[in-house]
């Protein structure tokens, strides 16, 4: 008995690693991976995974092992089985992960299809494994519809047991004669019991890891889209006091010089459009980052009495053609304006570095102002911090968010003052 049983348990577990190798190729399909862990009703994907199942169910009985059942067992071949003879294979594995991966509705069709199949090869068990093979379908397919989750490994291979119970105790019930059934239970009774247990743990331990995997995936893709929408809120603000500045200056200029003054209007209008198409987009050329940046300059002309000498350095023209995210400069320069210098100053110098380091793009922006207090120094950039002014830091705080959003950790937002004593600079390096 113990040979046999050891003969057997050889046999469905190569069975079994067929079933695995299939649940293994079938997750590696993206389109279906999505649609089963999703639990997606897309009629194409069901037809799919009936079809793939079923075929793998047929060949599930034809890989077994036939028996001649007259008080002995006898192996023996054949293309169809004669009434003392059955088959011990891996059939209703098959049809129980159909119904583990995809419910019940795939459950019933791969468990009809292989069980009708089953029913025409003959033999004395035909009709109760025919039975079995839809009803496992279905059951193993309504235990995953009735579970909100993924099942476990664990009740996968309970679903598993219980399948091969219901199959044994269809064959004691309906196969004729009835000695002959109760040695077929006993011969293969055990070994079916073991391989479908553990067929449908490996099996499920297979998508559960996957699912939760894709669930990871899932909720970082959503956490990622929020973030992203803030930072596109945030691209798309404009500083209130900006804007009311440029237009009282607009204001003053129409009654000294109105194509000056029809200028700033044009160019304030070029600015909000610019503003609110970036805002959509994740990345810009360098090019258009500085176009924009030169028009809010432009403005800030007016506001300030005090002349502001702005230059820009590019050691090559190809880098103009890289891209980083909209209102990287601009805050920048931003923060600088509004908290770098001092009103004693008579001339404000921000100066904008481009260059290349390997396989790093280098941005420079440094000022002649007043500089970083110490302690706040390593702050900025972490959280937002108490200032006089408006801001608190906090557009440096959204701009590293913004750069670790597109680059984890690979990119480098260092604040500092210049070595000169005068001034303060931060320093960009991201991948180029």
């Amino acid at each position: 008995m113990y040979n046999t049983w050891l003969e057997h348990i050889m046999l469905l577990f190569q069975g079994c690693s067929v079933v695995i190798t299939a649940g293994i190729l079938l997750f590696s399909i993206p389109a279906l991976r999505q649609n089963l862990l999703e639990r997606n009703t897309n009629i194409k994907i069901q037809f799919a995974v009936v079809v793939l199942f079923s075929v793998l169910a047929i060949y599930g009985t034809h890989a077994g092992k036939v028996v001649k059942l007259d008080g002995a067992l006898i192996e023996e071949s054949s293309g169809q089985l004669s009434g003392a003879q059955a088959v011990i294979n891996f059939r209703d594995i098959v049809v129980v992960t159909a119904g583990l991966a995809a419910g019940p509705w795939c459950g019933l069709a791969v468990g009809t299809v292989a069980g009708v199949e089953r029913y025409m090869l003959g033999g004395f068990t035909a009709l109760p494994c025919a039975l079995a093979s839809i009803l496992c379908g279905v059951f193993a397919g309504y235990m995953r519809q009735r579970n909100r989750t993924m099942l476990t490994p664990f009740k996968a291979s309970l679903v598993g047991a219980s399948s091969v119970g219901l199959q044994m105790g269809l064959i004691l019930l309906l196969a004729r004669p009835l000695p002959w059934a109760v040695e077929f239970v006993q011969q293969t009774g055990v070994p079916v019991l073991l391989t479908a247990t553990i067929a449908c743990y490996a099996f499920q331990q297979v998508l559960y890891g996957l699912g939760k995997i894709h669930s990871d995936l899932t909720a970082r893709q959503i956490e990622v889209r929020a973030q992203r929408a803030e930072i596109r809120a945030l691209h798309a603000q404009i500083e209130p006091h900006f804007l009311m500045n440029v237009l009282n200056a607009i204001k003053a200029l129409i009654r000294l010089d109105q194509d000056k003054a029809r200028h700033y209007v044009t160019l304030l209008a070029e600015f909000l459009r610019d503003t609110r198409a970036y805002a959509v987009l994740d990345l810009i050329e360098i090019s258009d980052e500085l176009s924009h940046l030169r028009k809010y300059l432009d403005f800030q002309q007016l506001r300030f009495e005090k002349k502001v000498n702005y230059r820009e350095i590019i050691e090559n023209e190809k880098l103009l053609k890289y891209k980083l995210p909209p209102r990287t400069l601009l805050t920048l320069v931003e923060n600088s304006l509004i908290h770098g210098f001092s009103s004693e100053q008579n001339e404000y110098q921000i100066t904008i570095h481009i260059s290349q380091d390997n396989d790093r793009l280098e941005i420079l922006i440094s000022d002649n102002g007043v500089g970083i207090e110490k302690n706040k120094l390593p702050l900025l950039g972490k959280k937002p911090v108490d200032s006089k002014k408006s801001g608190g830091g906090l557009g440096i705080y959204h701009l590293q968010k913004t750069l670790n959003e597109f680059y984890n950790d690979a990119n480098v937002l260092a604040i500092s003052n210049n070595p000169t004593g005068i001034g303060a600079r931060v320093k960009i390096s991201i991948p180029a």
